[in-house]
């Protein structure tokens, strides 16, 4: 929602995100992995994040293939399988969004981009999380 401060001078955007995962003990193990997981970043009111959301960043541990994953599309999600528990790094780089009043619309520019940092640790020892 669009927030005026005080003074009228300054708008503020918040947006709300919810940050998720599961993990699915597999019925059989594959190559030693017995969980198979997923963690996303989305709107908790389906609201089109993609609108704010440049991009998405997944660090995972460094003994997974391709450990550091980006999403530049909606859904932001990732999905593997693992035996075990590992904190997941995710750095969301936001879009600037520019009220220019001469067009009466919002514009993008990708000229700079926020970014915000958050940590999560997946575990992949309940059969549902």
């Amino acid at each position: 929602s669009d927030k005026k401060s005080d003074s009228g001078s300054k708008s503020t955007l918040e947006i709300i995100l919810e940050f998720g995962h599961k993990a699915i003990l597999k019925d059989k193990t594959v190559n030693d992995y017995t969980h198979d997981w997923e963690i996303w970043v989305k709107n908790p009111n389906d609201g089109k994040i993609e609108n704010f959301l440049e991009k998405a960043v997944f660090t995972l541990h460094p003994t997974f293939d391709n450990n550091i994953r980006t999403v530049t599309r909606a859904p932001f999600r990732i999905a593997d399988q693992a035996y075990g528990t590992f904190p997941i790094k995710i750095d969301l780089y936001f879009k600037v969004i520019i009220n220019h009043s001469v067009f009466g619309s919002i514009l993008n520019t990708k000229a700079s981009l926020a970014s915000a940092k958050m940590e999560m640790s997946v575990s992949a020892h309940n059969s549902q999380l």
